[in-house]
């Protein structure tokens, strides 16, 4: 039982690894690290560039933390 459970574990972490939401939230995620330093260099809000990052930071967490129930009751 506790083999099964842990390749069930393997299986949904590289299933949620190279899923196409996952790709997606990553470019998202470059593309807000680059706005968050051009914010942060040439207008010169560092905290407005921080603040940025954190809230998608947050919302990806989310994302992906929906994405891996979802992988889960789909396995099960």
């Amino acid at each position: 039982m506790d083999s099964d459970q842990s390749r069930l574990a393997s299986v949904i972490k590289i299933t949620a690894s190279h899923h196409p939401i996952e790709l997606l939230c990553n470019v998202v995620m470059i593309s807000v690290f680059i706005a968050a330093v051009c914010i942060a260099v040439f207008k010169g809000k560092i905290i407005g560039a921080v603040i940025f990052v954190v809230v998608t930071l947050i919302v990806r967490v989310f994302i992906m933390s929906l994405l891996r129930l979802y992988l889960v009751r789909k396995y099960r």
